[in-house]
């Protein structure tokens, strides 16, 4: 798990229309927060403020969003605005402790980094031609690549050099034994649908005719008749049709209830009666049970790794805690979206 990787604004490689942050004749060399005596300046802030704009405008469109109250006396501006200043400022103080520790990446590291992102740029012209009017330059880029390989230079090392004994591992594997133990099936299915491509229910007419389909099918497998070389010719489920209907494993809470419960009663080999869903009629076949309490040993490597992570996470809190940071509210206050 990247646990750094949430503290960077990843600079978006993607296609986007240019919007329109107002700086209010801000000079772009003011400056909006003070970290442990480095300024962040309103150039460097709403840069990064307008690519989580773009991105955000390119899911949810761009009418009305940033204005709407998302919790109480806060809107979806403001709060874009805080975590975008709370961003920068964890990369620059990981970035900082990264350089103490001489972790920083060498030049000729950021460098390729750099030639990646413009070769990609290069690559769609109206895309470059956006990255330039929202003022994404080339120290931009090359700011943004740096940070990233030190804050992966600073997490490789912390979790390299962090150590767990068998005993941290085991005592956290007997206070969370609940979440190694495994309870899933394998299984596939034939759908016979009863609704249309654009998820609407058919007529009752229809719906009957898929039931029937559904019960010859199953007389069909219960005179031994071959369940996979069925679902291949009959399934309306494209995702397993191709593979005989095979769904793989799944544990609970990842079908929907009916599915569930027919798949979780069955013995293994054994096939369902029909099964109606909102999607439509299934026939299961159970392939395989795995239940139990998964052995300390098998999950050891991942009680450790989680255990590092959650001691780097600690870390990076500390560092964040102790930090010397001053923001600009009435600087901050002038930009807006």
């Amino acid at each position: 798990m990247k646990i750094l990787k949430s503290l960077l604004l990843t600079f978006l490689i993607t296609v986007f229309s240019v919007g329109c942050t107002s700086k209010e004749s801000l000079s772009g060399d003011e400056v909006v927060a003070v970290v442990n005596g480095n300024n962040i300046t309103v150039d460097y802030y709403t840069k990064n403020l307008m690519i989580q704009k773009q991105a955000i405008e390119s899911i949810y469109g761009s009418s009305d969003i940033w204005k709407q109250e998302i919790e109480k006396g806060k809107t979806f501006e403001e709060q874009v605005k805080e975590m975008t200043l709370e961003q920068i400022i964890n990369v620059e103080l990981i970035y900082n402790e990264a350089k103490n520790k001489n972790l920083l990446p060498t030049e000729e590291e950021v460098n390729k980094k750099v030639e990646e992102v413009n070769k990609a740029i290069k690559e769609d012209k109206e895309y470059e031609k956006n990255l330039k009017e929202i003022g994404i330059d080339e120290s931009f880029i090359k700011r943004q690549e740096e940070e990233k390989l030190a804050l992966d230079n600073y997490q490789k090392n912390f979790l390299d050099n962090t150590k767990i004994t068998d005993d941290k591992a085991k005592e956290y594997y007997e206070k969370n034994k609940k979440d190694f133990y495994v309870d899933e099936v394998e299984a596939s299915h034939i759908l016979i649908s009863t609704t249309d491509d654009n998820g609407k229910e058919l007529s009752k007419k229809e719906i009957e005719k898929a039931k029937k389909k559904a019960e010859d099918i199953l007389k069909r497998i219960n005179n031994g008749e071959d369940f996979a070389k069925l679902a291949k010719e009959n399934s309306d489920d494209p995702g397993s049709a191709s593979k005989g209907g095979d769904l793989g494993y799944f544990g609970k809470g990842e079908m929907v209830p009916e599915f569930e419960e027919a798949a979780f009663s069955l013995k293994k080999d054994e096939v369902s009666e029909i099964v109606k869903s909102e999607y439509g009629y299934h026939i299961i076949k159970l392939t395989d049970k795995n239940q139990g309490q998964t052995p300390f040993e098998e999950v050891k490597g991942d009680i450790i790794q989680i255990l590092k992570e959650q001691a780097l996470t600690k870390n990076i809190e500390n560092i964040i805690s102790k930090a010397k940071i001053e923001k600009k509210t009435d600087i901050l206050n002038k930009i807006k979206l």
